[in-house]
């Protein structure tokens, strides 16, 4: 057909018509799209969506209130089921309550699900969280207090108000900032949590810190976040712990934290604490205050250099408080309170304290004293491949006092106080009293920078009661008293006692005495106005007044010994009195510059001493009920007593005196009965003698002897004298026989001159029969 131009005008008007409809419909869509936008989009969201020239503002109210709202500058709907995308989007979540803080989440893409009712961010995303208080009471927003993350994947349901990420999550807290891995904010209930590898970087005491968990969460109406897995690192100090529970302040400040489980804290000079659960409070800024732990605390310290001083702790609670710079201003510990210290070297040595409660009070950080009650005890001790030494120290309260904080400078003990000292060898030293006092210093085997610092000096005073007990320095038998052998026991009291390290001995002052009770040794029992006492040996120094009573073995009489010194030797088993010193014993006595108490042999020994020192002067008493005799007094150079033989035999310009006259020997022997003729009424046990104790039975006298007596005058070689007849006998030689005179009727002798302390009569023996003449010298000028 051909094409008019009646065919050409009708085909345009049709085609200008079908552009009409299809231009029309163009239109329609584009309303309809509008009408979804404006009004089926807000109802699947179930908010309400108004348009302004800035674009969308969504918002959803419940009971009047408004819970949040999003702004959105372009929405875009999209074929797949009726979801949106949202352009440059702003959500703001208010708070409830009384508080009117509003949260922000802004991001640049966001997609929107009508059937899960969700919000999701394709693009990173930047959540603001505001303080709970922010706002309230007329109080404007703090910048400062705000919590901000920025991460992406950020999904929104708009039911619950909760927001979750599983993606990287950067956060900044107000004075503190860090990562994670995963993050929900729960917006009614005000939490925010990190799911995983969270890591926080702060400041704590002045001094960057991090600390990484496993989880976190965040409750910002009371501001408190709580870890799991916690760990705490620092240039000073790291910690860990199963779980974590921090309380701050709006201002970002840490106020108070909870750790339990497995609670474990290091510090840089080698200290580790462990306890199943601990507290701490902070100051405003974020210092630490106070530290509690509980349930069971254990400490351990090593030094740097891994040698030196190994430290060790263990209490079921303590306290720590802290200054104002975070330096340790007073440790309390309390229940089964332990303090170890190990010092190593060649000479090992271990301190303990043991206590039921203990005060450590720190000075610019440094521990200067340390306070114990509760039983408390101080237990140190020293260790060689020889030798092990420990000392204890106990008291109603122990104060010790520290140098450096480390080197123990004394030790005070108010109130029942107990030293106690025992050595590996078996020798133990025990004293009591109200007050002790003990310093450390070096010794011989100690450096003074290694810690090793040892009790140089102890000081006990009040009512000082002292006992030892040792190992006898030589074997001994059995004792009769109690079948105990080897051992020396010994005790004492005094105002006073010093232990003194360097010299290892023990003074006792203030009216002191010492009793040596050794089971099978002599006892002796000793005063003076100071004692002195060897630790090792056990010997004894006594000074100054020394009054002494002495017993043989049990049972025995005593002997009383009195002088200005006096030495006791357990070594050697003797007693040494010097000072004028003075025995006497059942009405016996010796006076000598020196007197030597033996226990083995069981003696006395007697001396003068240099030239033109007083004679040694002993008294002897005669009992003869028929016939009563004065004292016999010898003087002499030397004397020694065995009590063994019952004699003591004088020596050296021997001189005895009597009622009789004098007797002058080169030698003298002076027999005295046996104990049991002594004390005839008494067991055999209870018959034991002293030393010099008991009658004369007889005297020897031998060398040059001259008798002089009131009626005669006698010289010879040998004179014996028998106490119980009063009988002499002088006898010679053939070079010098016997002789006796008077100055009236001349000289008699013979082989053996015998006479009577009774009479004047003199039986001369001559030959080998011994023929027997009597004569009688004269009697007040006459002879018979």
């Amino acid at each position: 057909m051909p094409l008019t131009v009646e065919r050409l005008r009708t085909w345009i008007l049709v085609s200008g018509g079908v552009l009409v409809l299809v231009l029309g419909g163009f239109f329609y869509l584009a309303h309809w799209k509008q009408r979804f936008l404006t009004r089926d989009l807000p109802k699947r969201l179930g908010v309400d969506i108004q348009q302004d020239s800035t674009g969308f503002t969504l918002s959803k109210s419940h009971n009047g209130r408004t819970l949040f709202t999003l702004h959105a500058s372009r929405a875009v709907q999209l074929k797949n089921g009726g979801n949106a995308q949202l352009h440059d989007v702003k959500i703001v979540i208010y708070g409830q309550g009384a508080s009117q803080r509003q949260d922000r989440i802004s991001g640049d893409e966001f997609a929107y699900d009508p059937k899960t009712q969700t919000v999701q961010a394709e693009g990173e995303v930047l959540i603001d969280l505001q303080a709970p208080d922010a706002g309230t009471a007329g109080k404007p927003a703090n910048a400062e207090s705000t919590i901000h993350l920025r991460t992406r994947g950020l999904v929104f349901n708009q039911n619950t108000g909760v927001a979750v990420t599983t993606q990287a999550v950067d956060f900044r807290l107000p004075q503190a900032a860090g990562t994670a891995v995963g993050a929900e904010y729960d917006s009614q209930q005000g939490l925010v949590t990190l799911q995983s590898q969270v890591v926080l970087h702060t400041v704590l005491d002045d001094e960057p810190a991090t600390v990484i968990a496993s989880h976190a969460v965040m409750n910002r109406q009371i501001w408190q976040v709580n870890l799991t897995t916690a760990r705490l690192h620092s240039e000073k100090r790291d910690a860990s712990a199963d779980s974590a529970t921090l309380w701050m302040h709006p201002d970002g400040t840490a106020d108070r934290m909870l750790a339990e489980g497995h609670l474990v804290m290091t510090t840089d000079d080698g200290t580790e604490l462990d306890a199943p659960r601990g507290t701490a409070q902070f100051r405003a800024n974020s210092r630490v205050e106070h530290v509690h732990v509980e349930g069971g605390v254990k400490m351990h310290q090593t030094p740097p250099d891994k040698g030196g001083t190994v430290r060790d702790g263990q209490a079921e609670q303590a306290w720590l408080d802290l200054d104002a710079k975070s330096k340790p201003a007073q440790l309390r510990m309390q229940g089964g309170v332990r303090l170890t210290e190990s010092v190593a070297g060649a000479t090992p040595l271990q301190r303990e304290l043991r206590a039921g409660h203990a005060d450590v009070a720190f000075r610019d950080g440094v521990a200067q004293q340390i306070v114990a009650k509760e039983s408390p005890m101080f237990e140190e001790t020293s260790t060689t491949k020889q030798h092990k030494s420990t000392k204890l120290l106990q008291a109603d309260t122990l104060d010790a006092t520290l140098r450096n904080g480390k080197f123990l400078d004394q030790v005070h003990g108010v109130g029942n106080t107990q030293l106690t000292q025992q050595e590996s060898m078996g020798q133990v030293e025990v004293s009591h009293g109200d007050d002790l006092v003990a310093k450390f210093g070096t010794t011989e085997v100690a450096e003074a920078s290694d810690g090793r610092q040892q009790i140089v000096s102890a000081v006990q005073q009040g009512n000082v009661r002292f006992t030892r007990t040792a190992p006898a320095a030589k074997p001994a038998s059995a004792s009769k008293a109690g079948g105990a052998t080897g051992v020396d026991r010994s005790s004492g009291h005094a105002a006073r006692a010093e232990y003194r390290q360097a010299d290892e001995t023990i003074l006792l002052t203030g009216d002191p005495r010492l009793t040596d009770t050794s089971a099978d040794k002599a006892v002796v029992d000793m005063a003076a106005e100071k004692i002195t006492m060897h630790r090792a040996t056990g010997d004894a120094l006594a000074e100054g007044a020394v009054k002494t009573s002495y017993v043989s073995e049990p049972g025995a009489a005593t002997a009383h010994v009195v002088g200005e010194r006096a030495v006791l030797a357990h070594a050697q088993q003797t007693a040494t009195f010097t000072g004028s010193p003075r025995l006497w014993q059942d009405g016996n006595s010796v006076e000598a510059p020196t007197l030597v108490l033996t226990d083995k042999p069981r003696g006395l020994m007697a001396e003068s001493g240099a030239d033109g020192a007083p004679a040694v002067h002993a008294v002897f008493v005669q009992r003869d009920a028929k016939h009563p005799q004065p004292p016999v007094r010898v003087m002499g150079r030397t004397l020694v007593y065995s009590d063994a033989e019952r004699k003591a035999r004088f020596t050296n310009a021997v001189t005895l005196v009597d009622a009789n006259g004098t007797v002058r020997a080169d030698k003298m022997d002076v027999f005295l009965k046996p104990a049991a003729a002594n004390t005839p009424a008494m067991s055999h046990m209870a018959a034991a003698s002293a030393p010099m104790g008991g009658q004369v039975d007889h005297i020897l006298a031998t060398g040059d002897v001259f008798l002089d007596q009131p009626l005669r005058h006698g010289s010879g070689e040998e004179l014996v004298y028998t106490a119980d007849d009063g009988k002499f006998m002088l006898t010679g030689s053939t070079k010098r026989p016997p002789r006796i005179e008077d100055h009236l009727n001349g000289s008699v002798t013979g082989d053996a001159l015998v006479f009577f302390s009774r009479d004047n009569k003199v039986d001369v023996e001559n030959g080998p029969g011994r023929t027997v003449t009597t004569t009688h010298l004269s009697n007040k000028g006459d002879s018979k």
